[in-house]
């Protein structure tokens, strides 16, 4: 009984630790604001934003919908934080010159 209850308590102290560890791990990598970012659309069409300096952010876009049968007016796309080490997020709309507007999220 005795080696039950100690084989117990090292189980839930180890997962206690792993999950603390990975709660930790992931409030730092949010916690970073990257200076120096700018917003560049391409032929109406795609928008990329490139930051300076490491840290979480993506791009958002709204574009135009042509669509006949549809009753909204534009749709949201947002970028990947991922690409080119995170420095750089690109989004793109389905439609040539649809583009209606873009920006950057952070955190």
């Amino acid at each position: 009984m005795r080696k039950l209850a100690k084989r117990s308590i090292i189980g839930a102290v180890g997962a206690a630790a792993i999950g603390s560890a990975s709660l930790i791990g992931a409030g730092t990598a949010s916690a970073e604001v990257p200076l120096f970012c700018t917003v560049t659309s391409n032929f109406q069409t795609t928008a990329y934003s490139t930051c300076g300096t490491n840290g979480w952010h993506r791009v958002h876009i709204t574009c135009w919908n042509w669509s006949a049968g549809s009753s909204n007016q534009f749709y949201e796309r947002w970028g990947n934080p991922v690409e080119f080490g995170g420095q750089q997020s690109i989004s793109s709309c389905d439609l040539p010159l649809s583009l209606r507007s873009a920006d950057i999220a952070y955190g």
